[in-house]
């Protein structure tokens, strides 16, 4: 069995790594969501 110290510590890596993945996707949907207006833009001009 892990200490209980060592065990806080894993369960903050688990939810500041979450916390990044989530970050991560969301600028992902975000730039492709600009890319995907941006080409609409430019097929309208």
């Amino acid at each position: 069995m892990m200490s209980e110290k060592k065990f806080k510590k894993f369960n903050n890596n688990k939810e500041n790594n979450k916390k990044f993945y989530n970050n991560k996707k969301i600028k992902i949907t975000s730039i492709r969501k600009n890319t995907i207006i941006n080409i609409n833009i430019r097929k309208k001009a």
